[in-house]
C-alpha cells in the first residue's frame, strides 16, 4: 500500500499546469480538472493504476470512472468535495485504495461504496465528520485500512459499523472523543491496530475493548487520562503488544499494587508478546509488593532513570520469567532480603548509579541463574557479602563507589566469575585471598584506587586464569609498581598501563578521558590549549579541580552523566567565555557555581534534571551573552539579573505561567525561546523590560482562547520585536486568525506553519473551530 501522506505531498508538489494531467511510472496527477454529470474520465494511458485529483470537484458524479477498470488507486486530495453520488465508483473491479484527504465531506447517505468490493484502504482524513454512523459503509466488507484523522468525530456508535467487520487498522486520531464507552469497538473483531492518539479522552469504562481479541497496537497518547486500568485493558486485549500513553494527565506518584498505573504520560512499551515493559524516565518512587503480578510474561523490565527510593519485598513477584532487569540511575539506598525472591531466572540486574549503601546478606539469595551484576556509581563501602550465594555470576561491576579495603575470601564461591571491576573506589589495601576462588577470572579492575602495594604472588595463585588486570592511577612508588608490574608480566599477565594519549590535543581541542577529579586535586595538563573536553563519565566536579588551568577559554562537559557540581566547583576559570553542561543529571546549581568564572559568555545547561534555579545562581555573570536552560523540568521562570544577555532558551520545560515583570532585567536579551513547555497564562506586562527583544518563540504550549493575548500591550512592552511564533497551541481558528491579524497590523511577523489550509488550521497552523471549541475555564481560576 502506497504511503497516503506520502501521495498527498507527491500532489501537492507537482507543477503540472491547469486542467493537465501527466503520468510518470504508472501515476497519474491531474490538476484544475473537474469532473461533471454524464461525464467519463478517462486518462487515455492504459497502464495508469494510481490516478490523483486536483481541482475544484464538491462532487462526485456517478459513473465518473468507467473507462478505468484497471486502476488500483484513486485519491481526491484538497478537491473540496462535498456529496458522492451513488454508483461514483462502479466500473472500479480492480480498486484497492480510495483517498479523500482534505475534503469536505461531513456525511455519505447513499451507498456510494457498494461497488467497492475490492477496496483495502479508504481514507476519510482532515474533513467535517462528526458521526461515523452518517456514513454509509456498506459495500466495505473487505475493507482493512481505515483513516479518519483529523475530524470531529465525538463518540463511537454501537450501531452502523457492521460493514466494517474486516477492518484490522483504525486511526481516528485527533478527533473529539472525551470516552471510550463499554464495547465501543466490539463490531472490530479483526482489528489488529487502533489509534486514538490526541483526543479528549478523559474516561474509559470497563469493557471498553471488549471483542478486540486481536489487537496487538494501542495508541492512547495525547489524551487527558488521569488512570486507566492495566487489568482490564490486558484481560480484553490478549494478545496486546504495544500501548502508547504518552502526554496524558496521569497524576498518581507511585506504581500501584493492583494495578500498573502510568504516570505524569510516560508510555509503558508492550513489545515481542508482551515480554519486555519499558517505564524509564517517569517519577516512580517506590515499588509496592505485588506491583507486577499481573504481568508473568515479561522477560525484560526497564525502570531507570525514575527516582525510585524503595523496593519492598515482593516488588518483582508474579515475574518468574524475568531475564533482564534495569534500575539504574534512581535514588535507592538499600536493597532488602526478598526483593527478588520471585526472579529465579533473572541474568542481568543492573543498579548501577543509585545511592545504595546497603545491601542485605540474603537480598540475592533467590538469584540462583544470575549472570551480570552491576552495582556501579553507588555508595558502598565494602563489597557486599550478599555476593557470595551468585554461584553463575560472570561479571560483577563495582565501580565508583566508596570502597575501601577488600577483604580476605569476600567473593569465595564464586567459580563462574570472569571479570571483576573495582575501578575509581577508595582502596586502599587487597587483603591476601581476597580473591581465593576466583578459578576462571580472567579481568580484574583495580585502577584509579589509593593502593600502595599488592601481593601479586598471592593474587596470581588464586587467579589462575588471570590474563589481564588494570592498575592504573594508584599510589604505588615507582620502585613497587615496576616490581609488581613485573611479577605479572612474568606470568604472561597482561598489565594494562596509563595510556599516554589519556589527553590528547586535535587540533585546537584538548580531549582527555577518564580523568579522575578529586577534592584538593587540581587538574594538570600539560600543553593545554585554550579548549577542554572532558569524557565519558563524571560524577562530580569538586571545588577547586581547574585552579591550574586559568587560560581556558571554553570547557566542554557534555553528555557525562554528572550529577553534582559544588560552590566554587569552577574557580580559577577567570578566562573562561564557554561553559558547556548539556545532558547531565544536575538537579541542583549551588551559589557561588559560577564565581570563578565571570567573564562566562555562553552557558549551556540544556537537558538536566533542573526544577529550580536560586536567584543568585548568575548573580557574577555580568557578561553572559547566551544562556541555554532547554529540557529541564523548570515549572517557573528563573529570576535573572544579566544585563549583557541576549539569548535565553527555556524551551521543553513545564513553564505554566508567566508573571508580570518574569524578564525584568534583561535589558539587552534579543531572543526569548519558551517552545514545548505547558503554558496557558501570560499576565499583562509579562514582558515589560525586554525593550531589545526582537524574536519570541511560544509555540507547542497550550495556550487558548481564555489567554489573553494583548498584541497593544506585548507591542508597548516589545518596540523592536520582529517575530513571534505560535503554531501548535490551542486557539481557536477565530481567535488565531485575529491574533495574526493583530500582530500583523503592528508589522510583527507570524511565520507560517506546515499545515495544509482546512477547517481545523489557520496560516499553516493547526487550530480548533469554533464549533469544536470546548474550553476549560477553569484554569485561569487556579493561577
Amino acid at each position: 500500500m502506497l504511503n497516503l501522506r506520502l501521495i498527498t505531498f507527491l500532489a501537492v508538489a507537482s507543477q503540472i499546469s491547469a486542467q493537465t494531467c501527466r503520468d510518470s511510472d504508472g501515476v497519474t496527477v491531474c490538476v484544475g480538472l473537474t469532473l461533471k454529470p454524464t461525464y467519463k474520465f478517462n486518462i487515455n494511458i492504459n497502464q495508469t493504476k494510481l490516478c490523483i485529483l486536483h481541482g475544484d470537484n464538491s462532487l462526485i458524479p456517478a459513473k465518473s470512472f468507467t473507462l478505468l477498470p484497471q486502476l488500483e488507486g484513486l485519491y481526491f486530495n484538497t478537491t473540496n468535495v462535498r456529496k458522492i453520488e451513488s454508483q461514483a465508483f462502479s466500473g472500479l473491479p480492480n480498486l484497492k485504495t480510495l483517498g479523500f484527504f482534505g475534503n469536505k465531506i461531513s456525511n455519505i447517505e447513499d451507498p456510494v461504496f457498494i461497488d467497492c468490493n475490492t477496496l483495502e484502504t479508504l481514507d476519510l482524513s482532515g474533513n467535517d465528520i462528526e458521526f461515523l454512523n452518517k456514513i454509509n459503509w456498506m459495500g466495505l466488507e473487505k475493507l482493512s485500512n481505515l483513516f479518519v484523522v483529523h475530524n470531529f468525530i465525538r463518540v463511537i456508535p454501537h450501531v452502523g459499523l457492521e460493514s466494517l467487520k474486516k477492518l484490522e487498522y483504525l486511526d481516528l486520531s485527533l478527533n473529539y472523543l472525551e470516552s471510550l464507552n463499554s464495547s465501543s469497538f466490539k463490531m472490530f473483531k479483526n482489528l489488529i491496530k487502533l489509534n486514538l492518539a490526541y483526543n479528549r479522552i478523559k474516561s474509559i469504562e470497563n469493557d471498553a475493548f471488549n471483542g478486540l481479541a486481536k489487537l496487538e497496537g494501542l495508541n492512547l497518547e495525547g489524551n487527558h487520562l488521569k488512570e486507566i486500568e492495566i487489568e482490564n485493558v490486558m484481560e480484553n486485549l490478549p494478545v496486546l503488544k504495544r500501548i502508547q500513553l504518552d502526554q496524558n494527565e496521569f497524576s498518581c506518584d507511585k506504581l500501584q499494587c493492583d494495578a500498573v498505573a502510568f504516570l505524569r504520560g510516560h508510555p509503558i512499551v508492550l513489545d515481542s508478546y508482551r515480554n519486555l515493559l519499558q517505564f524509564k524516565g517517569g517519577n516512580i518512587e517506590e515499588i509496592p509488593s505485588g506491583t507486577f503480578q499481573l504481568l508473568p510474561e515479561v522477560t525484560t523490565l526497564y525502570l531507570s532513570f525514575n527516582t525510585i527510593r524503595k523496593l519492598e519485598p515482593g516488588s518483582f513477584d508474579g515475574l518468574t520469567k524475568l531475564s533482564q532487569l534495569i534500575l539504574n540511575h534512581n535514588n535507592l539506598e538499600i536493597i532488602r532480603n526478598g526483593v527478588f525472591r520471585d526472579c529465579n531466572n533473572l541474568k542481568l540486574l543492573d543498579l548501577g548509579a543509585n545511592k545504595i549503601k546497603t545491601i542485605e546478606r540474603n537480598a540475592f539469595s533467590e538469584l540462583i541463574n544470575l549472570e551480570e551484576l552491576i552495582l556501579s556509581f553507588n555508595q558502598l563501602e565494602r563489597v557486599p557479602e550478599s555476593v557470595r550465594v551468585l554461584r553463575r555470576i560472570k561479571k560483577i561491576d563495582l565501580s565508583n563507589n566508596k570502597i575501601k579495603s577488600v577483604a580476605s575470601n569476600i567473593f569465595t564461591n564464586l567459580n563462574s566469575l570472569e571479570v571483576l571491576s573495582l575501578e575509581s573506589n577508595k582502596i586502599q589495601y587487597v587483603e591476601d585471598d581476597a580473591f581465593k576462588g576466583l578459578n576462571k577470572v580472567k579481568e580484574i579492575n583495580l585502577k584509579d584506587n589509593y593502593l600502595s602495594n599488592l601481593n601479586a604472588t598471592n593474587l596470581i595463585n588464586n587467579l589462575q586464569s588471570l590474563k589481564t588486570i588494570k592498575l592504573s592511577i594508584n599510589d604505588f612508588v615507582c620502585k613497587t609498581l615496576k616490581a609488581v608490574i613485573g611479577e605479572f608480566e612474568s606470568r604472561n599477565i597482561e598489565v594494562v598501563r596509563v595510556s599516554s594519549k589519556i589527553c590528547q590535543h586535535i587540533q585546537e581541542v584538548t580531549v582527555c578521558h577518564n580523568v579522575p577529579l578529586k577534592k584538593n586535586e587540581p587538574l594538570e595538563i600539560e600543553n593545554c590549549t585554550k579548549t577542554l573536553k572532558l569524557e565519558p563519565l563524571l560524577k562530580e566536579i569538586p571545588p577547586g579541580v581547574f585552579v591550574k588551568l586559568s587560560n581556558l577559554e571554553t570547557l566542554v562537559l557534555n553528555f557525562t552523566l554528572m550529577k553534582k557540581i559544588y560552590s566554587h566547583s569552577f574557580d580559577g576559570l577567570e578566562n573562561l567565555n564557554e561553559l558547556h553542561l548539556y545532558f547531565n543529571l544536575l538537579s541542583d546549581i549551588p551559589t557561588g557555581t559560577f564565581h570563578g568564572c565571570r567573564n562566562l559568555t555562553y552557558l549551556n545547561l540544556g537537558a538536566n534534571d533542573l526544577e529550580h534555579i536560586n536567584n543568585d545562581v548568575f548573580a557574577h555573570l555580568k557578561q553572559l551573552k547566551q544562556l541555554i536552560i532547554s529540557s529541564n523540568l523548570l515549572s517557573s521562570v528563573p529570576k535573572l539579573e544579566l544585563p549583557a544577555l541576549q539569548l535565553l532558551d527555556l524551551s521543553r520545560n513545564k513553564i505554566k505561567k508567566l508573571n508580570k515583570d518574569s524578564f525584568n532585567g534583561l535589558v539587552s536579551l534579543t531572543d526569548l525561546n519558551l517552545k514545548g513547555n505547558q503554558m496557558f497564562y501570560i499576565e499583562k506586562d509579562a514582558f515589560k523590560g525586554l525593550i531589545k527583544l526582537k524574536y519570541l518563540n511560544l509555540e507547542k504550549n497550550t495556550l487558548d482562547d481564555t489567554t489573553e493575548v494583548d498584541v497593544e500591550n506585548i507591542k508597548t512592552d516589545l518596540p523592536n520585536l520582529k517575530e513571534i511564533r505560535l503554531n501548535m497551541n490551542d486557539f481557536s481558528c477565530e481567535k488565531l486568525k485575529l491574533i495574526v491579524e493583530e500582530f500583523e497590523k503592528k508589522n510583527i511577523s507570524i511565520p507560517e506553519g506546515l499545515a495544509e489550509p482546512g477547517p481545523i488550521s489557520y496560516h499553516g497552523m493547526f487550530c480548533i473551530p469554533r464549533n469544536a471549541v470546548n474550553l476549560n475555564n477553569n484554569r485561569n481560576n487556579n493561577v
